[in-house]
């Protein structure tokens, strides 16, 4: 369902407030350039209000609730669109991630994959509860892996897991997991000791 979050939201969204202008848009000093919003919804209502004649037809496109749904409509295509945005980019980003594992840098590969493995070990996102995949984390582990040599801390690097983590799997994924200065910690030392003796694997705190 989280594939499809903007959608519901803006689809909830754009019913309730359709239904609250609809009340209101006849008061006195209301701002009718407000109702632009709605437009596509409007003129579909307005279509259909025009071209139904009297009857139980009729009574039911009079009916606010028609508009509400319209309403809803739209705002489920704006949030179907940025969706689409949002699954398109982690697509290319789990694109990327497919080429690691062929990377011909197998020190490299190496740190990458134990960057994956600290965040699965972790689990920030409860993901592995309820799948099996162990790709699951693949575009947060690239996206830090991209990120590190900016972030320039543990502490950087910390903020970053937290609001990527907060970005992607929301609020409540958030305040659940309290241990992102251990994950950051663990990646950090890692990349550390891939500078300064590569051939070593980076650690991972033991326990949880």
């Amino acid at each position: 369902m989280r594939r499809y979050r903007y959608t519901l939201i803006l689809a909830l969204v754009a019913a309730v407030a359709a239904i609250l202008l609809y009340v209101i848009k006849d008061t006195e000093g209301f701002p009718q350039s407000v109702m632009l919003v709605f437009w596509p919804a409007d003129y579909v209502w307005q279509y259909l209000h025009t071209g139904i004649g009297k009857g139980v037809a009729r009574t039911v496109i009079d009916n606010v609730a028609v508009f509400s749904i319209l309403a809803g409509l739209e705002g489920a295509l704006l949030g179907f669109l940025l969706d689409s945005l949002f699954a398109y980019r982690d697509a290319v980003l789990m694109r990327r991630v497919k080429f690691l594992y062929h990377d011909k840098d197998h020190i490299d590969l190496a740190f990458r994959r134990r960057v994956l493995e600290i965040i699965r070990k972790y689990d920030p996102a409860g993901l592995l509860t309820i799948t099996t995949d162990e790709q699951v984390y693949s575009p947060e582990a690239e996206l830090i892996l991209a990120n590190l040599k900016r972030l320039g801390s543990a502490k950087g690097l910390q903020k970053f897991c937290r609001q990527q983590f907060k970005h992607r799997y929301g609020r409540t994924a958030v305040s659940a997991f309290d241990k992102y200065e251990v994950l950051a910690g663990d990646i950090w030392a890692g990349y550390m000791q891939l500078h300064s003796s590569p051939r070593q694997a980076p650690p991972i705190t033991p326990g949880v």
